[in-house]
């Protein structure tokens, strides 16, 4: 503790001195300014470059000076940019050439609050204008343009072909091109028959014609849309020859162009279907032809497909088909689903749908099919000199006779002749039959599983007498389609009791 006093003492002593009267000042020394940092100075690399068209290059800025540990920012610009584009990158400048010329590239770089401006210089070259080739000049020429079997250039139709007329001259031939309103619709690349060299006698020199074709009623598939629509178009050819060599060391092109021609389609509008669920087919041995239908044929679905060149659509009407109703769909892709009934194709030429397309009636393009939905008219029981009428027989009866037999080999059924020749053809017999019902009805006989033959019972006699069998025949096609059974109720009759009106088993 003593030497804390003498501290204190000495410290009041001080105090004391400076407070009898004695004017004492303390100055601090002012510290010395830093150094200003260095200016902002900018540089690019490289100072000049050279781009073809579409091509980029990137110019580097780098930027000194500044406050120590401050990062420069800059911006980019083009003194033409319909020569060259420019965007800033984290790089420096990255310039596009967008045509041939000269321009500027300049970097706005800005550190420490202070801004300098640095520029390259850049060439752009276009590789679109080779050299022109030397020697005898090539010449494209259109000389006629056909549809199909149609010369007329205002009604083309169909497959168009456009023959074209070429003088090679000196050049090397590389493609011809058929253009419709400016686009490509055909083109021929040459080989080295025409295009890898001059030609070496005065005989090449002659006209040589190509043919290049395209459809004009060409459409999209899927929708419809017709790729081309009827109206006025412009048909012309190119010829691409080759050019002189580049600065890039590419090889250039040339093309001629030829003289062009207005021409104007006129397709017709037209509706494309698809049918499905039409059953199984089966053949007409006799015609070679193809029909669908039967009792297995599920509901008929049909899908239409309107192309009009001329025009739009919003609805199509399907036209009653193979005896089912009219349909209307008014939403593209329009499509239909119909159950057909009793119903058979009469026409020679086979049916197809027909659709109300915006008032206008159209038939479907391709379609035409042979239906037969309709069953065949039953045979009918006829009178012979055994008495073997309506459905009363003895088992002597032979039942494996033919449809259309000029002899009525069977001796018991008379086939209808109306539909020998229609549907599918061949229609054959299909027996049910029971011993003699004690109710003379035909309900026992209907009831029972058909058969190709009456085959007898062991044990069973008395089958000679003509009152033996009641027997119910109907007719069926190869499809499957068969005639109506008589009614459970009707009766199975003998000869003497004979009713032409209870005899016809198609009722």
């Amino acid at each position: 503790m003593k030497f804390n006093r003498m501290a204190l003492v000495a410290g009041l002593l001080a105090l004391g001195v400076a407070a009898c009267g004695d004017d004492v000042e303390i100055v601090q020394p002012t510290p010395e300014p830093p150094p200003p940092p260095p200016p902002v100075e900018a540089t690019m690399a490289p100072a000049s470059a050279s781009v073809a068209v579409g091509n980029s290059v990137v110019f580097a800025v780098n930027a000194s000076g500044g406050v120590a540990g401050e990062a420069a920012s800059w911006t980019c610009a083009s003194s033409n940019t319909g020569i060259a584009t420019v965007t800033s990158t984290s790089a420096g400048c990255s310039a596009t050439g967008v045509a041939a010329g000269d321009v500027t590239i300049t970097a706005s770089v800005t550190k420490s609050g202070e801004t300098v401006n640095v520029g390259a210089q850049l060439t752009v070259t276009s590789d679109e204008e080779p050299p022109p080739p030397s020697g005898d000049p090539a010449f494209v020429l259109i000389q006629t343009i056909t549809g199909e079997g149609n010369s007329d250039v205002s009604g083309l139709n169909g497959r168009v072909s456009v023959q074209v007329g070429v003088e090679r001259g000196d050049q090397t031939l590389e493609m011809l091109s058929v253009l419709l309103d400016g686009e490509v619709v055909a083109s021929q690349s040459f080989g080295s028959s025409m295009g890898m060299a001059p030609p070496e006698e005065a005989a090449e020199q002659a006209v040589h014609t190509f043919t290049l074709s395209f459809d004009s009623d060409d459409y999209d598939r899927d929708t419809g849309a017709p790729v081309y629509m009827n109206g006025e178009h412009t048909i012309s050819a190119e010829l691409q020859i080759a050019g002189g060599m580049m600065a890039d060391g590419m090889m250039g092109h040339e093309t001629l162009s030829s003289n062009a021609i207005d021409v104007e389609f006129s397709n017709s509008n037209f509706i494309a279907t698809t049918l499905s669920g039409l059953g199984d087919g089966a053949m007409n041995a006799v015609t070679g032809r193809v029909w669908h239908g039967g009792p297995d044929a599920s509901s008929v679905e049909i899908s239409a497909l309107p192309v009009l060149y001329s025009g739009s659509v919003s609805s199509v009407t399907l036209n009653q088909f193979c005896g089912a109703d009219a349909q209307t769909d008014s939403e593209a892709p329009f499509s239909f689903e119909i159950t057909c009934k009793s119903y058979m194709t009469t026409a020679d030429g086979g049916d197809a749908p027909t659709f109300n397309v915006g008032g206008t009636m159209m038939t479907a393009k391709g379609s035409k099919v042979y239906l037969d939905f309709m069953a065949p008219d039953a045979p009918d029981f006829s009178p012979d000199p055994n008495d073997r009428e309506d459905g009363w027989v003895n088992a002597s009866v032979n039942f494996t006779g033919e449809q259309g037999s000029s002899s009525k080999k069977d001796g018991w059924l008379v086939y209808n002749d109306t539909n020998a020749g229609d549907g599918v053809g061949g229609y054959t017999p299909r027996l049910r039959y029971a011993l003699a019902p004690s109710n003379n009805k035909v309900s026992t006989a209907i009831a029972a599983d058909p058969v190709t033959a009456v085959v007898l019972p062991p044990g069973v006699s008395g089958a000679t007498q003509e009152d033996a069998l009641c027997v119910v025949v109907s007719a069926v096609d190869l499809l499957g389609n068969e005639s109506k059974l008589p009614a459970a109720s009707a009766n199975c009759v003998t000869a003497d009791d004979y009713d032409a009106d209870e005899a016809d088993m198609s009722a």
